[in-house]
């Protein structure tokens, strides 16, 4: 399948961000399981906020796997960062 011109910059954006967020939050690692992205994405909220505990919502963890389990494929329950990454702004959209 072709990806439109904007698909592509979409996507390109995505992994640029993602790789960013692993570069500061999960030691540039490729792969995670969705517990140390759920960890690593707490960091970032309490960095960016100046807290020190932050909790993320239930419903928004459920939707992280709901869509990691719906659309991307797993390796000993570890995906990549840019699909957990995408998961994570598909399950924000939806909370």
């Amino acid at each position: 399948m072709v990806k439109s011109n904007k698909e592509y910059v979409a996507a390109h954006r995505a992994r640029k961000a993602a790789l960013a967020f692993s570069s500061e939050y999960l030691d540039s690692a490729l792969i995670a399981t969705p517990d140390e992205f759920i960890s690593a994405k707490e960091a970032e909220f309490c960095v960016k906020h100046n807290v020190g505990m932050v909790q993320m919502s239930q419903g928004l963890i459920n939707g992280l796997f709901a869509h990691l389990k719906d659309y991307f494929e797993s390796e000993d329950d570890k995906y990549s960062i840019d699909d957990l990454y995408i998961a994570w702004r598909e399950a924000e959209k939806e909370t």
